[in-house]
């Protein structure tokens, strides 16, 4: 798998034939200012004792990072990863990028939220490295997705944290590698929601 650089392509101007829309809860809510943390992550069951977890995350606070997290189950063993980037280092959200080495009809119409050196998450595809833990996932949506925090609260404000499961039940294939090894996987199910806000956790736990 080549590596994730930093320089994209503008795929197409305007709306572009084949655009996916953004699902329930998935679009970028960081408008520059903070305190502000968001987070997107995925899990998809690969086989019996087999699993795989990851993350995109950015923050602007004391710290000001994008970082891309990873977390390999595999029958008892556990490999983890992250790779962290500058918060300016990311790309504006929305837009139809590639990733060099990357085939460029795959991401066409696909608005990303989350395009930096050390990976790429759209609505179709997750693509990064995480310390030793390289992954190329693409999925199929089932077209559910729900909301846990009502619009009418997130609107006024009086949510500070909201959070969406934006892909539920979806079917992934891809390649993970690492540490362990490389495992392929077809149509397996798997998952990715997303929570923003002004309020965050301490921590982060699988």
């Amino acid at each position: 798998m080549r590596g994730i650089r930093s320089w994209a392509a503008w795929l197409t101007a305007g709306r572009p034939t084949g655009q996916v829309d953004l699902p329930a809860g998935f679009a970028r809510r960081h408008s520059g200012g903070g305190p502000f943390s968001e987070a997107w992550f995925g899990k998809v069951d690969i086989a019996p004792g087999v699993a795989f977890w990851f993350r995109f995350t950015l923050l602007d606070g004391t710290d000001r990072e994008a970082a891309v997290w990873a977390i390999r189950f595999d029958r008892g063993r556990i490999v983890t990863g992250k790779s962290v980037v500058p918060l300016d280092a990311l790309s504006e959200p929305h837009s139809s990028l590639v990733a060099e080495g990357m085939e460029v009809t795959r991401f066409a119409g696909r608005p990303q939220v989350f395009h930096a050196a050390a990976g790429h998450l759209d609505v179709r595809n997750a693509v990064g490295t995480a310390g030793p833990i390289r992954f190329d996932i693409r999925w199929e949506d089932s077209g559910r997705s729900y909301d846990l925090v009502p619009a009418l609260l997130t609107r006024t404000g009086i949510a500070r944290t909201t959070y969406s499961s934006s892909f539920i039940d979806v079917r992934m294939s891809g390649v993970v590698e690492g540490p362990g090894g490389r495992v392929d996987f077809d149509r397996a199910t798997g998952m990715l929601g997303h929570i923003s806000g002004s309020r965050s956790a301490q921590g982060w736990a699988p």
